[in-house]
């Protein structure tokens, strides 16, 4: 009884050690992969596991430079009152609100000069597969100004640190479009 337990935990023990040397094994013998990174033009070697993680960092960076180009279209287009430049960028839930503050303002003769100096920082801060929320903090030049062009709001020396959440939804396959903005931030002169 006593060699048939000693027996039996020598195998336990055997068994264990091949069990964890062949893990090891299986670790350190994954295959590799090269990649390019679009951002820093660096080769990486990554085991397979490693690329998925890979690839979707570099989705979410393409994601990003497609917001901000987004971004400087819609808030460009926006402040000429060109609104038929933006309609293909623009969710039906958005559209009005953006002919409802375009109408507004030619109402009462006033327009908008706009520049975008900068973004400070762009950050995805919710991603699903058909809603993305993307944080811009944007460095901006804004002014208001009446139907003689004097200056009704803002200072053209003064660059505005502004930050939205921009809320994207898929509206084709690989077309996003703006259907919410929310302010969080503002500092104006």
């Amino acid at each position: 009884m006593i060699f048939s337990n000693i027996l039996l935990s020598a195998l336990v023990i055997f068994f264990g050690i091949r069990l964890f040397l062949a893990i090891k094994e299986a670790k350190s013998n994954k295959p590799k992969i090269r990649l390019i990174s679009k951002k820093t033009g660096q080769v990486l070697e990554l085991d397979t596991l490693a690329v998925a993680n890979f690839i979707d960092k570099e989705i979410q960076m393409d994601f990003t430079n497609t917001a901000k180009m987004i971004f400087a279209s819609v808030a460009e287009a926006f402040a000429k009152g060109r609104l038929a430049d933006i309609k293909n960028y623009l969710h039906d839930r958005a559209l009005p609100v953006f002919q409802q503050a375009i109408k507004a303002r030619e109402d009462l003769h006033q327009k908008v000069e706009f520049t975008l100096i900068g973004f400070k920082d762009v950050a995805i801060v919710q991603d699903t597969p058909t809603k993305k929320v993307v944080s811009f903090t944007t460095e901006q030049i804004n002014l208001l100004k009446d139907e003689k062009n004097n200056v009704i709001e803002g200072d053209p020396l003064y660059v505005a640190t502004v930050k939205e959440n921009w809320t994207f939804v898929q509206k084709k396959e690989n077309a996003w479009v703006v259907s919410a903005i929310e302010p969080k931030e503002a500092h104006f002169a």
